[in-house]
């Protein structure tokens, strides 16, 4: 009975034993499971003991395939290495390097799968837990990298590595979509019809993989990004994805040393009997959002908004004034002290209203760019730049003080029979005034009562066509009170000097509204003389340029228009010096 007694309590010893080595089996199971990583573990001889559903999932393994005591060397198979040296090593170690090998970055086939995945392989020995100098067996970590792979890849068309690690680093690829302060570059081939007309379609491939070559390796040099190929065109863009505190400096070389670098490499192109390639640029520095943008079936790194058609239009415009490269004042504004520039105009661009001063991008003064500015060249730049002065003068100094007070002494000499004579239709003056005033302008002009009274603020939310339908109707709806206060601030446009126009506001308080209305048509004849003379200078400036280049476009277009102001109509006192190019 007691032999009975204690075989009973062995069994049952050994029941609780075996439901414990049960539930730790369970919970390794469990544990494999939550596991993120591939893990396999093996016996001293190195066959599976246990694995996980992420490390089938990598080996292309089903259930039926995971059989204990299949041999983990013939299952993990890496391209450029040796699993079975290295899982060797890890059974019979030799030093404590062989019990924790590290593999970053490998290249993992199955034999069953024949797809390829990118993994961190980790290959680490178990010790026996009676002696922990001897190895029981083996445990295999995969990492799967390939998303992370497949994202570097991606980036690594667009920047160079080290842009892209940096990126990585910070955790925020950026590839979502986000606000970002960028400098966009355009850069297109001039004349690329009668370059490639006489080419096969090959020749053209070849030519343009040669070209963008030396162009995109310009841009990664100086930390930019390829946003696109359109064509014969490339986009690229400075502080996205990775952000970049000098944005606009960075830019501004990279397309000073793309003019050089083609330059060097149509040299060669002349010397095989080719045509030289000519280029234009436009680069603008604004907020634009950048991301991974399309479809679910086609992505694509890029940049959109404002900003990136601001740069495309100023790439167009630099064929418009023959320069190589057109910058917008928001790219030199702050770097104005390492480049030369020659400022071309102050313009709207299609699709947009709010108008943007132009420069030509000369050379860098500073760094390995610098290249002497030939006395041609400054030449070109001084009399253009004088040209532009005298040109801008009837928007940037209008009328003076001195040149007013007379017309305020000459107005008490004359006749009520020459009061009546105006140089202009006061109807379409007021016109003028309710159409290019703003809301707020108008309200400050007149009231509140008077803007509420005749809509005027439902008027200037009308379309064009309909505004102009109902103009007479608002203009007869002005008392003489109304209309005296619009004559007054008319005559206050011009001049720019505060004091002045406070005079007369003072004067024209005083004056009845017939010799108010007079008032305004000699300050017209005075301006109107003092700008036509301003552009006679401005035109022999222009010309001067013209005479050291006759091909300089940009003088060509200023001559054009000063002649246009001249025979024509001058700018009125409403004009700031813009020029819409969206008009022939």
């Amino acid at each position: 009975m007691q032999a009975f007694n204690i075989q009973a309590g062995v069994a049952l010893q050994n029941a609780k034993l075996f439901q414990k080595v049960k539930e730790q089996e369970q919970r390794q199971k469990d544990i494999l499971r939550s596991l993120s990583n591939g893990v396999i573990s093996t016996d001293k001889e190195g066959r599976m003991i246990a694995t996980n559903e992420c490390a089938m999932e990598l080996l292309g393994l089903r259930e039926e395939d995971v059989v204990k005591g299949r041999t983990v060397r013939d299952l993990i198979q890496v391209k450029d290495g040796d699993f079975g040296k290295w899982f060797d090593l890890a059974l019979a170690p030799k030093d404590p390097k062989d019990r924790q090998q590290y593999y970053p970055d490998q290249t993992l086939f199955s034999g069953t799968n024949e797809s390829s995945r990118s993994v961190n392989l980790s290959i680490n020995s178990m010790s026996d837990i009676n002696n922990p100098e001897k190895v029981s067996g083996a445990l295999v970590v995969m990492e799967d990298i390939s998303g992370e792979k497949e994202v570097k890849n991606l980036m690594y068309r667009y920047m160079t590595p080290e842009v892209a690690e940096q990126l990585l680093a910070s955790g925020d690829t950026g590839l979502g979509g986000k606000r970002k302060d960028v400098t966009v570059l355009f850069s297109d081939i001039r004349g690329y019809t009668t370059l490639t007309e006489k080419l096969q379609a090959e020749e053209v491939v070849t030519m343009l993989n040669s070209y963008f070559e030396e162009m995109v390796d310009t841009v990664l040099g100086y930390k930019g990004t390829l946003d696109k190929y359109i064509g014969d065109a490339l986009m690229a863009v400075f502080g996205s994805p990775a952000p970049l505190a000098d944005h606009p400096w960075m830019a501004m070389q990279a397309a000073v040393e793309m003019r050089y670098r083609l330059a060097e490499y149509n040299k060669g192109r002349v010397a095989e009997g080719l045509m030289p390639i000519a280029i234009g640029m436009g680069l603008h520095s604004d907020e634009v959002v950048s991301g991974n943008i399309g479809s679910s079936k086609r992505m694509e790194l890029t940049s959109i908004g404002d900003g990136v058609n601001l740069a495309s239009r100023l790439e167009g415009t630099s064929k418009q004034y023959g320069t190589d490269i057109v910058i917008s004042e928001n790219t030199y504004i702050h770097y104005a002290d390492r480049v030369i520039v020659r400022e071309l105009d102050f313009i709207t661009v299609k699709g947009k209203s709010q108008p943007v001063r132009i420069y030509e991008l000369v050379g860098i003064r500073e760094g390995k760019l610098v290249r002497p500015i030939s006395e041609k060249q400054q030449g070109i730049i001084d009399h253009y730049h004088l040209g532009r002065e005298y040109y801008l003068k009837p928007a940037t100094e209008k009328l003076t003080s001195d040149e007013i007070v007379p017309l305020l002494e000459e107005i008490e000499e004359i006749s009520e029979v020459q009061m009546k004579k105006l140089s202009y239709d006061d109807k379409d003056l007021l016109g003028q005034m309710l159409l290019k005033n703003s809301l707020e302008k108008l309200t400050e002009i007149l009231d509140e009562n008077t803007i509420k009274r005749l809509a005027i603020d439902k008027f200037k939310q009308m379309p064009m066509e309909e505004a102009l339908a109902i103009l007479p109707e608002k203009i007869k709806g002005f008392t003489p009170r109304e209309t005296k206060k619009l004559f007054i601030a008319k005559l206050k446009q011009f001049t720019r000097d505060i004091h002045t126009q406070q005079m007369l506001e003072d004067e024209g308080t005083e004056m009845p509204l017939p010799k108010l209305r007079k008032m305004v048509d000699l300050a017209k004849r005075k301006f109107g003389a003092k700008a036509k003379e301003s552009l006679r200078t401005a035109k022999r400036e222009f010309l001067t340029v013209l005479e050291i280049d006759p091909k300089n476009k940009a003088a060509k277009l200023h001559v054009d228009r000063c002649i246009l102001y001249e025979t024509t109509q001058p700018p009125d006192e409403t004009w700031e010096g813009v020029w819409n190019l969206t008009e022939k």
